[in-house]
């Protein structure tokens, strides 16, 4: 089982260097890298518990398992609401979202992510941390092309 406390990342800008995660600040962009599906799992539970206790709103894009599921493996890990967490400040959203209609359209992700940042604010959070489960993005989707625009895209929406 990974080390909870320190699971490593890749800043989208700087794909060279790796660091622990618990290094991560407002604005960073980072692609998470795990060797097997109990390591996701680690990783994934320990940015969403680091966002709770840290009380920001955390938005999860899961496509490895469906929601519900996916709240199960946080819970067996540790990760439980508690008297401190707010409703709704864990958001647990199906990554097929992203691939509504006519495929991966990456204007309108934009949009919804950028709406989530204004929600966060206008409801208070002090940030949001959103995970997104990318494996998508290995099959035959219609739009995947836009991926690499995406990604600095989504890194300048985050650092503004």
């Amino acid at each position: 089982m990974a080390d909870l406390q320190t699971p490593r990342y890749w800043r989208a800008a700087d794909l060279a260097t790796a660091t622990s995660v618990d290094l991560l600040s407002p604005g960073d962009h980072a692609c998470l890298t795990f060797s097997d599906e109990e390591e996701r799992l680690d990783i994934v539970a320990a940015f969403v518990r680091d966002g709770l206790s840290a009380g920001h709103r955390v938005l999860c894009y899961t496509s490895a398992y469906q929601p519900a599921e996916l709240h199960g493996r946080l819970s067996d890990r540790g990760v439980l609401a508690s008297d401190d967490t707010r409703p709704g400040q864990l958001d647990l959203r199906p990554a097929q979202a992203w691939l509504a209609g006519a495929g991966f359209r990456p204007s309108a992700v934009l949009g919804e992510l950028s709406g989530a940042i204004d929600l966060a604010r206008s409801e208070g959070y002090p940030g949001l941390r959103v995970a997104a489960d990318m494996g998508w993005a290995a099959d035959p989707v219609v739009g995947v092309e836009h991926l690499v625009t995406f990604e600095k895209q989504v890194s300048q929406l985050f650092a503004a």
